[in-house]
């Protein structure tokens, strides 16, 4: 039994294009003839624009830090420039984009870290937050930077106890929004269907709705194998 249609998972018809109740299938085996439903989920770019941190001491006090900030979303890492400059107040003004999906369940981990050497790399503090905090953008108004503290890497593991004896020493100004006004591009752009705003406000109204209905048909008639099918099978 095969039930074929065109469209994509946005078609408000999607849910309802399934077999009919045709089959004499009952009880627990109707689920294995319903077509599953996939809802495309809800997909936003964030942007983060790394503009500087503050304080960023090294383990190695020393030797001034040449850093740079790793940002990881789900599987997406990015990261920005090294700062050319071995300085404790790097700047950048970077801009780093990742895509979410609603319900936004991914964490949102920052690390600024030190580069020692071609081979090591040297955490120097950290910022996990989740991405529901961040706001949300539908035009091209100002977002307002926030500093957030970093917290020293491998301090809650070690010292779980002393945790809130810990002063920040460090933290980084940042610029992050999740961004509504546009559309993600999750579809090949030769097949794409659908290039409307991921904010549903921002759509254009509907002209009208066009309902079409079969009446009657008439002079129809089975292909000699369906024929031989239906016979076969009763």
């Amino acid at each position: 039994m095969v039930a074929v249609r065109l469209g994509t998972q946005a078609d408000e018809a999607f849910p309802d294009a399934w077999h009919s109740d045709a089959s004499s299938v009952q009880g627990e085996g109707v689920q294995s003839v319903r077509s599953k439903v996939y809802v495309s989920p809800k997909l936003w770019y964030l942007r983060v624009n790394v503009v500087e941190p503050q304080d960023a001491e090294p383990s190695d006090r020393s030797q001034p830090p040449q850093a740079f900030v790793k940002v990881q979303v789900g599987n997406q890492i990015l990261k920005t420039k090294l700062c050319p400059d071995k300085t404790t107040n790097p700047t950048w003004n970077e801009d780093l984009v990742f895509v979410a999906a609603e319900p936004f369940e991914e964490q949102f981990v920052l690390t600024v870290e030190n580069k020692v050497s071609s081979a090591k790399d040297e955490v120097i503090g950290r910022l996990i937050s989740p991405l529901n905090v961040f706001e949300k953008r539908l035009d091209h108004r100002a977002v307002h930077s926030k500093w957030y503290n970093l917290e020293k890497f491998g301090f809650g593991a070690l010292e779980g106890d002393k945790r809130h004896e810990l002063n920040f020493s460090s933290r980084i100004h940042l610029r992050v929004c999740l961004e509504g006004g546009y559309h993600v591009m999750d579809e090949s752009t030769l097949y794409i269907s659908d290039v409307r705003p991921t904010a549903r406000q921002l759509w254009k109204k509907p002209i009208g709705i066009l309902e079409v209905g079969i009446l009657s048909a008439q002079g129809l008639s089975l292909s000699s194998w369906w024929e031989r099918e239906i016979k076969q099978w009763g």
